[in-house]
Formats: C-alpha cells, structure tokens, sequence
C-alpha cells in the first residue's frame, strides 16, 4: 500500500528536524560571528556549513532510528512540504540575510556609493530635485530607470531610516527563496529536489556576494524572475502579466531576461501569444526608460552614460547590438572570459542540459559578457542577480533530463537520484568559494554628539560612516580629490572601509588632519571628527 494523503503531504519530523537543526546552526552563526576556537576564527559560512554537515552525519552514524527515519523520508516519492514549512523556510532565509547584512552594516562594511546612493534621496524625495543623489549631482532615476524602488518611498515617508532598506533586502531575498522552491518544485515534480535547490540559491556564492554587497535595486530580480517563471510554468497568465510588468520595473535592462523569456516561450514551448506578452512589456518599458525617464532626470539625451561599456561595439545600445551581430567572434571570445562559466561550475554546469531555460539567459549572458567593464562582465558584485534564476531553473530542468535518461531505472530509484543531485548541488554552491562571511562590529553607529558637533556646518564624511550619520544637508561623501582648506570638517575611520580611497591614502588624510593646526580633533571608537577652528 502506497502513503496516505497525509503522508504525502507532511515531511517527515526526523528530516525535518534535521534541517531545521542545520539551519538553526547557519543564522546562530551569523547572529554571532566570527567564532574564535584556538588560535582559528570562523568568519565564513562555508566552514560554518561544513561543520553542521560533519555534526548531522556523525549524529545519523551513531542513532541508527534517526539513519532509518531519515533514510525512508528520502527515499519516499510522496515527498511534501506544506504551506506553512514553505512559509517559514522563507522566513528563515529573510532571518538569515537580514543578520548578515546588519552585521556588515554595524562593522562599517556598507558603503555610501551605492547604499546612500538610494537611502539618502528617500529619505528626501524633493530636495534638489526628485530623488537627487548628491553623489553624483544627479538624479538617482537618471542613473539608471530604478521604478520598482519607488516602493520605498511611502515607508521613508513614515521614518526616514537606513533600515528599509537593510529590511527590505533581507525580505526579498526570503521571497526569492520561496519563488525559487515553488518554481523549482513545478519545474522538478518533487518538493525534496525543490528545497534543496532553493537553498543551494541562497547559499551560491553569486547570490552572497551580491547579498553582501548590501542594498541595490538588482536584489528585486531573483524575486520577481522566480515568481515570472513560476507563473510561466504554470500557466497564469494574470500572474505572469502582473510579474512581466515587476521585472521590467526593476531597471532598463530588463528588456533582456524578458526577451530571453519570450524567445524560449515560442522556440521551445510554442506559446507564442505569451511570447509576445513578454516581448513587448519588455520593449514598452525600455522604450519609456531609455527615451524617456533616463533623458529626463539625467537632464542629458543621447546614449546613456553606461554606454563606453560597448563602445567597442558602437556608441550606443542600439549600434553596440547591431555591432556584436556583425562580430560574432569578438563576442565568442569576450564570452570565454566572462564570469558565467565561473557560475556555470557553482552548478556543475547541469544548466546546460537544462537548455530551454539556459536560452532564455543568453541574452543577459552575450551582453553582460560583451561589457568593458570588469565587474560586468566577471559578474561581480551583484550583476548575477538577474542570471541566477534562469540557470537554477535550467539546473532542475537539466537533472530531471538527466536522471531520465536511466531508462532501465525504476521511477523511485530515479526520484533517488534526483534528489541525490540536488543536494550535490547544495553542497557545492554552500562549500565552494568564499560564500558568506561575518565581520567584527566596530561600533553600532558614529557617536551621536559628533553629528550634533558638526550640526550646521559643512561635513566630509567617508563613504564607510555616511549611512550612520543620519540625513543632514550639510554632511556629503568624502569623494577623491577633497581639498583640506580649512572651511570643511572631516569625519573619518581609518579603519573601515576605505572605498574609493585605498587604505593608505586615507590614513594619510588622518595624518594630515591631526598635524593641521586648523583643526579640532575629536576620536572615539576609531571615529575621528576634525573641524575647522574658527
């Protein structure tokens, strides 16, 4: 007799508890790092995961009922996870990343290029213009056609904080791993598969690096991509509507997943109507983005700033595309040293068996790859963002294509081997590389009085320290090439990131600061405030 409905719909209690253990194990870690033992600190998660791994085998070898118990849960095709497990999965992983990017912000890790980038133009919607950023003198929408992050606007309206944002992140990241588990599970046929997979996401260390390097707009497209190809796969058109409008939201490059999806739509599932859904919500947004919203809050027409990225391909995005058609072999060859292979091996490249979802990430993986700019191309920072989705998707796909291919297997002993895939897969996007890491707090905020000493007068503050000091007009980044004329203050760690300074240039600033007769020094916590002595 096979199991009961129940049984098919509940995990067993010893796997779940299991994970659940291993699980607690990772965000105690990251509550509580680095953990020193010996002369050794632990400061990665990968050595962190090892160690919960080694701990959860050597508990199955010596309790035989728990290796039982364990062992049938696996082995059982009538794997479930309700609703409620999927919700609180979901939430644990929000709990996780939320932890790590508090610890990266309380230790000075979060830099104001790119989180006062967009914290400090909400926090003041209409000074100087809709959403200026100082940083750059201009809009942050001329930048780049940011919409989605519109969103925030009402919740900084209500408190301007820092914390939305950090918040906010650590919420999209836990919707993206509920996406990817529901995505994965319609893609797979088998919940156990799906969980794996969608904590082998959040462990990649692509989805760290990018987790890390703290808010920016791109954290939306693993979350909206998941839930767009759930909806695909499953048939929902007003959901798939409704996530083509999110994902073309997020930035103007959108317009190249969405192409990618409508091109696999009609090529490989012969859904052509919901192709061309795809493709022209894609083309309507740039078309608004690029002729529209960019020229107007960047107060400038023509070809985007970003556009040198290609130059060698053509002045602008239209030409530069026109151009890698005419040069195949320039993009072949800026395509062998790009970054996807890199994230490719993250997977075992079993995307690549996975190839109707592998072909709808080509056009991001052509362009990014076509790109000038290192990080771009190298997929560094948070560029994988977009990737992530489609080849986790081709990953499920390609195993499935894979363990299908045992035809004189049973169904159950290929199921097995489904699963056992996907937790190879976890294993490896979890062990390799530099994954997560936690940092030591250098102090939970700038001291208080030294933005109330510096109240009214113009400030230069490291890129490390402006997140903390609050939303004063008078406080600016400290960019390269500030004058020290005695008419602004500095405030200054040294030992915090440096960006864009390299540490010694901005230790050399401290030693200038101090031998100044011009100024008062004040220090605490390795915060230093100079003002000028008027």
């Amino acid at each position: 007799m096979g199991p009961t409905g129940s049984e098919r719909r509940s995990p067993s209690s010893a796997l779940g508890y299991l994970s659940g253990a291993i699980g607690a194990f990772l965000i105690l870690f990251a509550a509580t790092g680095p953990w020193r033992i010996g002369a050794f600190e632990i400061s990665r998660l990968p050595v962190a995961l090892a160690i919960a791994l080694v701990l959860a085998a050597g508990w199955l070898a010596t309790f035989r009922g728990w290796r039982r118990a364990v062992a049938q849960e696996f082995l059982r095709e009538g794997f479930g996870m309700s609703r409620a497990l999927v919700a609180i999965g979901g939430a644990a992983a929000a709990a996780f990343a939320y932890l790590i990017v508090l610890n990266r912000y309380h230790g000075f890790e979060v830099n104001a290029w790119d989180f006062s980038f967009y914290d400090r133009p909400l926090a003041n919607p209409l000074a100087n213009g809709f959403l200026f950023n100082d940083i750059e003198s201009r809009s942050v929408l001329g930048t780049h056609a940011y919409l989605l992050l519109l969103i925030f606007l009402p919740l900084y309206a209500l408190s301007p904080s820092p914390f939305w944002l950090l918040a906010g992140q650590a919420v999209l990241v836990g919707l993206a791993v509920v996406a990817a588990f529901l995505c994965i599970r319609k893609a797979s046929g088998d919940g156990l598969t799906a969980a794996f997979l969608a904590a082998a996401f959040l462990l990649n260390p692509f989805t760290a690096r990018a987790v890390q390097y703290v808010f920016h707009p791109e954290i939306f497209y693993p979350a909206t991509l998941f839930l767009l190809l759930l909806a695909f796969l499953s048939r929902r058109p007003v959901l798939f509507l409704c996530c083509l409008c999110a994902v073309a939201a997020v930035k103007e490059d959108a317009i190249l997943p969405l192409v990618g999806l409508a091109i696999t739509a009609s090529l490989c599932y012969r859904r052509h109507r919901w192709a061309i859904a795809a493709a022209a919500v894609a083309v309507g947004f740039f078309l608004i983005d690029y002729l529209v919203v960019l020229p107007y809050f960047s107060g400038h027409r023509g070809a985007p700033w970003y556009s040198s990225y290609w130059g060698r391909y053509g002045a602008s995005p239209f030409e530069a595309v026109l151009g890698m058609a005419s040069h195949p072999g320039m993009v072949a060859s800026d395509l062998v040293r790009s970054g996807f292979w890199g994230l490719a091996a993250t997977l075992a490249f079993t995307p690549f068996a996975g190839f109707e979802a592998l072909l709808a990430a080509l056009p991001i993986v052509v362009v990014y790859s076509a790109a000038a700019g290192t990080q771009l191309a190298r997929l560094r920072l948070y560029y994988a963002l977009p990737l992530l989705p489609f080849l986790f998707l081709a990953a499920a796909i390609g195993l499935r294509r894979l363990v299908a291919l045992q035809r004189r297997s049973s169904q159950a002993r290929r199921l097995v081997h489904l699963r056992f895939g996907a937790l190879w897969l976890f294993c490896l996007s979890g062990l390799i590389g530099p994954g997560y890491s936690v940092v030591h707090s250098q102090a939970s905020s700038v001291p208080a009085r030294f933005v109330s000493l510096a109240a009214g007068r113009p400030l230069l503050v490291q890129g490390a320290l402006l997140p903390h000091v609050g939303y004063s007009r008078n406080c600016s980044a400290l960019q390269p090439g500030a004058a020290v004329d005695g008419k602004h203050g500095f405030l200054i760690a040294a030992d915090a990131n440096p960006y864009p300074f390299r540490g010694e240039e901005l230790r050399g600033l401290a030693d200038r600061l101090v031998a100044d007769p011009r100024f008062h020094l004040t220090a605490e916590r390795g915060v230093v405030l100079a003002l000028p002595i008027h």
